[in-house]
């Protein structure tokens, strides 16, 4: 049976796709985002460190943490099946995040596979950066794709990566006919001037659905508490760029939702 490396479950989640959901977050993600908000997903296996703790008494001592487990498929589907009647009552069903999924390819299809053998709604959230090959062996398992697009320009220089694979990626499974979500984190400081071209992108592409995500800065602290160095920029997201991305995306034709 695949096993593989997770760091999180979350139960009742509403903004992974329809319903109401559990979300699966995979280890291991080829991307460097300065603005991830799980950073410990960047690891492929599980890792300790060391976290201070404060006393009553004004002291400091330090423990170990461990983030992240090894689970088989099977194992992990007896949990997500502990949700099922809210899947039932919601349209809801699973979803697996990261972290990058397709940085587990086996694994991945292996959970998607029991979730099909026991007919839940399955929905993946990928950067789209993965093999090709690894890709289309899930689509027919897969129920939606919830697929982020985050810059256009300098995408190397914010994320580690390029993007050409990315938006290969993307123009192969919008041929293939999947139902797929588009999603764009709005950062003013990394894509605030790309707005205008990331929706010709999409025209280009026939994909005419984006649900924004505003910016927020909760990964920060996990940063600290994992000795992340190296990964600075302050990043915002005005109400203003908000409402204007939000224009722009209607005023072409798209249907616009914020937040997942």
């Amino acid at each position: 049976m695949a096993a593989g490396y997770i760091f999180n479950v979350k139960r009742f989640s509403v903004h992974d796709g329809p319903g109401i959901r559990t979300t699966v977050f995979f280890m291991g993600c080829p991307l460097r985002c300065l603005w991830c908000h799980n950073p410990e997903s960047w690891q492929d296996m599980p890792f300790t460190f060391q976290k201070e703790i404060k006393l009553a008494n004004g002291a400091t001592i330090r423990r170990s943490e461990k983030i992240g487990y090894q689970i088989t498929a099977a194992e992990l589907i007896k949990e997500i099946l502990k949700d099922e009647v809210y899947f039932n009552k919601s349209g809801g069903g699973a979803t697996f995040s990261g972290g990058e999924p397709l940085s587990q390819p086996d694994f991945l299809y292996e959970c998607l596979r029991l979730c099909k053998a026991n007919n839940l709604h399955t929905a993946l959230d990928t950067s789209g950066y993965g093999d090709w090959n690894s890709i289309e062996k899930v689509l027919e398992l897969l129920d939606i794709i919830l697929f982020d697009i985050k810059i256009l320009d300098n995408h190397n220089k914010y994320t580690g990566v390029d993007n050409k694979l990315i938006i290969a990626n993307l123009r192969k499974l919008k041929q293939t006919g999947t139902n797929i979500q588009m999603r764009l984190p709005l950062i003013k400081e990394i894509n605030g001037d790309e707005i205008d071209d990331i929706i010709s992108l999409l025209i280009d592409i026939d994909l005419k659905n984006i649900a924004l995500l505003p910016y927020h800065n909760l990964a920060d602290a996990k940063k600290i508490r994992y000795g992340i160095t190296g990964q600075k920029g302050t990043f915002s997201c005005p109400e203003d760029f908000i409402k204007d991305s939000i224009n722009k995306f209607e005023k072409a034709g798209f249907s616009v939702k914020l937040g997942g």
